[in-house]
């Protein structure tokens, strides 16, 4: 199972703030691995990456050593699976974070002054207070929906309606409120369930508010951890554990009727719809692959079949774009049947994303300290041309961070908002040098040699 590195990267650098703040080394893992997805089903995680023609692979091994499960979900990417005592996962997560901190330190760096800076305005929705932090925002034509935490550990959901600057936040609790998104007059999230079960006892559910109404309705039925969530019109999509492996089921608003679109023995992730067409990843023949279903017709048929893992698919439209294991973005056009590369740097990449003619994606780089920087990258297939939205930055987006020329990401304790214009003037871009990747080796050896079990 490929890894995204930069997911270990950015829960190493959690980890390490909140122990500086004085958060236990328990509390630290949960909060820094809030998305990592620890599965029973499997022990051994792999990462990819490259440099140039050179790819290499790291694989983690980690012993069964008792009965205790630890289930974290990163956005729509599997991470690392394995059973164990937490004791003992929690000083190898540790452990690994480092260790793939200093294989990536041989990736090398990558230079987005290379590029050109994409016109258009960038403007901070939030600004600085007593929240803990924003996450996971997403867009769709004129508002933005994240997830807010305080001090308090709760945590909430906000709505932004772009157009009047009016915000509303609710479902504000002391669990999970994550991986909202919003299309026209519908908001869904994933939220742990206060309805009546047999046997008793609390999971997560998805949800759907109507911003009109105000009204909520759960709208999974059985649910054992719903995740990576996608919403487009009257389809609700999401992956679904209930079988104890991921499966794609989906929700009709107009009629109220959720079903399976795909239960196949293998795992199934990362669902996106749009119109009437789901994407997701499938690993049914061992590699991951980029599958397409047709919900008027019932058609499923697989979109890839290369020896490389083809992921994190996202659907516009007849347009569906995805990653490669090998470091491509590849667009894929379900009319004509044409594909293409868009990007082919030897940068990890996550999260490409569409929305008409334009595309955007993350790549992560190692400039000046031991976690890489994110930069965002637009593609826009009316000019054919790849450009730098955002460089030099610590942000991370979402799995739905565009809509139209919009696009939404968080960065620090704030989510910002940037307006591309095809034939506007470029906002003024940071500069900065990139050095050798040798100050990453060295950074990296220094915390595996440091790595230490956790308290």
């Amino acid at each position: 199972m490929n890894i995204p590195m930069h997911l270990l990267f950015r829960a190493l650098s959690d980890y390490r703030s909140d122990r500086r703040a004085g958060t236990s080394g328990w509390r630290a893992l949960l909060q820094a691995c809030r998305w990592i997805r620890l599965r029973q089903s499997a022990r051994i995680g792999t990462a990819a990456g490259g440099a140039g023609d050179r790819p290499f692979t790291g694989v983690l091994l980690i012993p069964a050593q008792g009965r205790e499960e630890l289930r974290v979900d990163f956005g729509r990417y599997m991470v690392l699976r394995a059973e164990g005592t937490l004791k003992r996962m929690g000083m190898r997560i540790n452990l690994i974070c480092a260790a793939f901190l200093l294989l990536a330190g041989l990736v090398g760096t990558a230079a987005a002054g290379d590029l050109p800076q994409a016109p258009g305005t960038l403007v901070a929705l939030t600004d600085g207070d007593d929240l803990v932090g924003r996450h996971w925002p997403a867009i769709d034509g004129d508002h933005v929906v994240w997830t807010w935490y305080d001090r308090e550990d709760r945590t909430g959901i906000a709505l932004r309606t772009l157009s009047t600057g009016e915000e509303v936040n609710f479902s504000r609790r002391f669990r999970a409120n994550n991986n909202p998104r919003v299309s026209g007059d519908f908001l869904v999230r994933i939220d742990d369930s206060e309805r009546e079960r047999d046997p008793p006892g609390r999971r997560e559910d998805v949800y759907l508010y109507s911003i009109s109404s105000g009204e909520t309705t759960c709208i999974s039925s059985e649910t054992a951890g719903p995740r990576s969530l996608a919403i487009s019109g009257d389809y609700v999509v999401w992956e679904d554990l209930r079988d104890r492996q991921g499966d794609i089921y989906l929700y009709q608003i107009s009629t109220g009727e959720e079903r399976a679109v795909c239960t196949d023995w293998a795992s199934q992730s990362g669902p996106d719809v749009s119109g009437d067409r789901i994407v997701w990843t499938d690993r049914r023949c061992e590699n991951d692959d980029v599958y397409l279903y047709t919900i008027t017709t019932g058609e499923e048929r697989a979109l890839t079949s290369a020896p490389t893992d083809e992921s994190g698919p996202s659907i516009s439209g007849d347009r569906v774009v995805w990653v490669s294991s090998s470091g491509e973005v590849r667009f894929h056009n379900l009319t004509t049947g044409r594909e293409r590369v868009l990007a082919n740097s030897s940068a990890t990449k996550s999260g490409p994303s569409i929305s008409g003619d334009l595309v955007v994606w993350t790549e992560y780089v190692f400039r000046e300290s031991d976690v890489p920087d994110a930069d965002t990258h637009l593609f826009d297939l009316i000019t054919d041309e790849e450009m730098i939205v955002h460089p030099f930055g610590s942000h991370s987006m979402s799995d739905d961070p565009i809509s139209g020329n919009r696009i939404v990401w968080e960065e620090g304790n704030s989510v910002m908002l940037f307006t591309y214009e095809r034939d506007g003037t470029p906002p003024p871009a940071p500069t900065t040098e990139s050095p050798a990747s040798l100050a990453a080796v060295l950074a990296a050896l220094a915390l595996v040699f440091a790595a230490r079990r956790w308290d």
